[in-house]
């Protein structure tokens, strides 16, 4: 090939439109102050979720133990985890799919868990509540169960209580 025919030759484009035109950049390193307000309204509305859904204490016993470092951390972990899978699951688009989103949001077992631990400090549960509570008891708290009740079922529990309920009540009697 000559030194004419190889001048003639067309510069490669490598995606560009006209020759040595530079590629189009898309994305953070484009406008990097817009992938920074991004990232900050993701935050946010991040924080927004997380104080919409959060635990909400039913009294001043459980608001102690949604303060505290272990039970509390791990209740409102595992509530933020039901949360997203709720969400996930509805996709709210509208108010009426977000009204729907916060009610499933506030009947989680670890929600259900906090009210009845409120109730049970303030007096005594009726026993469908005891079975309740202490379904939710294992299910929250499997390894504590385990060495609390070993293998008993909650039903076996409810049932022990109410058998020594009437030994109580004239316990009780006696002392009065």
């Amino acid at each position: 090939m000559s030194y004419q025919q190889n001048r003639r030759k067309k510069p490669k484009l490598c995606g560009a439109k006209k020759p040595f035109q530079k590629k189009a950049v898309y994305g953070p390193d484009r406008f990097p102050e817009d992938a920074k307000t991004i990232e900050q309204k993701r935050r946010e509305m991040e924080k927004k979720i997380i104080e919409t859904f959060q635990l909400r204490p039913a009294g001043p016993w459980s608001r102690d133990v949604l303060n505290s470092e272990g039970l509390g951390k791990l209740l409102n972990a595992q509530h933020m985890v039901e949360v997203k899978k709720i969400l996930l699951k509805i996709k709210p688009k509208n108010k009426g799919d977000i009204e729907k989103a916060l009610k499933l949001a506030e009947n989680t077992p670890q929600q259900r868990f906090i009210i009845l631990n409120e109730a049970s400090m303030q007096g005594p549960l009726t026993s469908e509540a005891f079975q309740e509570y202490m379904s939710l008891f294992k299910q929250i708290l499997p390894n504590h169960w385990k060495q609390i009740y070993g293998k008993k079922t909650p039903t076996q529990i409810t049932i022990a209580c109410i058998k020594q309920m009437p030994e109580l009540e004239i316990q009780r009697a006696k002392k009065k």
